[in-house]
């Protein structure tokens, strides 16, 4: 998917823009939902999605039209959040070590809070796309933290630390429908409430 077309620049500044592929309307022959089937299932899953392209701000859906997309996006610019989160890492050739701490100023109340963690491609380029969109930004790959994320307990000022080492799916190494390449692979990590969905804190890790 071509961002600029749908969302616009202005919006790769302010937040960290991901997409999952989805099954549907075709008859599931994306190869970048069918390299990971579970997790793009499962991701669309948790954000009752049903239609594409459909914008999620900050795990609430945009409704509309991409003017209204980067508007709702705008609407968060300036904000604070109580949470922080780091990243660090190295890379050995396919394998990623990744290291993600994360801490609270004020121990949250009455939330499931979890870590997600996922591994994306800056670009794809899908020359037999069906919807004729060939070139696809920031496609997930992989949830390194678990589809559903890892639940984590914060207190007040403790910091947290999660680890995880994650190689590329042979899926993905092994692809002839289309070209990537691995010196483009990027992570995100984001705390998120279950609840409500909302983005609690998010960070990136990019250049090994």
């Amino acid at each position: 998917m071509d961002n600029a077309k749908y969302i616009g620049e202005a919006l790769d500044s302010i937040w960290f823009v991901i997409q999952y592929h989805m099954w549907w309307p075709g008859a599931g022959n994306d190869p970048m939902f069918i390299n990971n089937e579970d997790m793009n299932r499962a991701r669309t899953n948790f954000y009752d999605n049903t239609v594409v392209p459909r914008m999620f701000t900050n795990g609430k859906e945009s409704t509309g039209n991409p003017d209204i997309w980067v508007n709702d996006a705008k609407k968060y610019e300036g904000s604070q959040s109580l949470f922080t989160i780091d990243m660090s890492g190295n890379q050995d050739d396919q394998s990623y070590s990744i290291e993600v701490r994360m801490s609270a100023l004020v121990a949250p109340a009455d939330q499931t809070l979890a870590l997600f963690v996922a591994a994306i491609v800056d670009s794809v380029d899908y020359p037999n796309s069906a919807n004729g969109l060939t070139i696809h930004h920031n496609v997930v790959m992989d949830m390194v933290a678990g589809n559903s994320g890892e639940v984590i307990e914060f207190n007040e000022n403790l910091k947290q630390f999660w680890e995880s080492n994650w190689t590329v799916p042979n899926a993905w190494l092994n692809e002839t429908d289309f070209d990537w390449a691995i010196e483009n692979i990027w992570f995100v990590a984001w705390i998120q409430d279950l609840d409500t969905k909302e983005i609690i804190q998010a960070n990136k890790l990019k250049n090994f």
